[in-house]
């Protein structure tokens, strides 16, 4: 259970950044009779990183004693995505889904780890209100 609102938002915001792109590939043209793979676009990736990179900035600017924490659930919240983007549509699950959902913590852990440490040394040079 999420107790605190930063917790829900960093998690629902980071699962809707991971869906994102996966949604922009389910809408493209299909390819071979199947859709495209997202990690086939490099516009994805963009999303992804930059996304991540961003929300934890943002998180971690407003709650710097939260930070890493919160930074944590922003970067899970692309594999969030990941299951339950293939939970809405089971026709389009590849066959090396776990390859995929480790990539995912691969790619979004990391960037959201960068943005909170972004954002809490941001913070350190804002005034306290």
């Amino acid at each position: 259970m999420l107790k605190s609102p930063g917790a829900a938002w960093s998690l629902g915001l980071g699962t809707l950044i991971g869906i994102t792109p996966m949604l922009l590939a389910y809408s493209k043209p299909l390819r071979h009779g199947r859709p495209v793979d997202p990690f086939d676009i490099a516009l994805s990736y963009e999303i992804w990183l930059g996304g991540m990179f961003c929300l934890a900035a943002v998180l971690a600017t407003r709650l710097p004693e939260r930070s890493w924490r919160l930074a944590t659930l922003a970067g899970l919240g692309l594999p969030a995505g990941f299951l339950l983007f293939f939970a809405v549509t089971p026709a389009t699950i590849p066959n090396l889904w776990p390859l995929g959902l480790i990539l995912c913590g691969i790619i979004g852990l990391p960037a959201a780890f960068a943005g909170a440490l972004a954002g809490s040394t941001v913070s350190r040079f804002l005034p306290v209100h």
